[in-house]
């Protein structure tokens, strides 16, 4: 389907939840900006997309975690036993992620850059495939 409406397509998790999971597993402070819509992006500007993935579960693996003191994220990954169309666009992805926060000046979009370190406690969260508009 042709995109109108979506400014990026991800899979998105529940603020409380990884903030949840991160301050068991990872013990470190945020930076000065939240990301209060937490996810990985698929596509920025989605040219189309599939609707009928929006709204799909999907698991995903915290493996890694990084701070530069710019932004700070976590590395991510999907098992091959997750809903086949979604691994397959997740696959796309040349660094899967989530930004947790950034500082002032920092960009969401820079996360993907950083070298992330292994966590000694990789956990799972639920995801929901979806867009964002506004």
């Amino acid at each position: 389907m042709k995109n109108d409406k979506y400014i990026y397509i991800g899979i998105f998790v529940d603020f409380i939840n990884l903030q949840m999971f991160t301050n068991d597993n990872i013990t470190k402070e945020r930076l000065p900006r939240l990301i209060m819509k937490p996810h990985v992006t698929f596509a920025f500007r989605p040219t189309e997309y599939n609707p009928d993935l929006i709204g799909k579960l999907a698991m995903l693996k915290v493996i890694g975690y990084a701070c530069d003191g710019k932004n700070q994220g976590l590395q991510v990954m999907m098992e091959e036993t997750s809903n086949p169309e979604i691994l397959a666009e997740f696959k796309k992805i040349k660094n899967p992620h989530i930004t947790l926060s950034t500082s002032e000046d920092g960009k969401p979009v820079d996360t993907g850059k950083m070298k992330f370190e292994p966590i000694d406690n990789p956990f799972y969260i639920m995801g929901t495939y979806d867009g964002f508009s506004k």
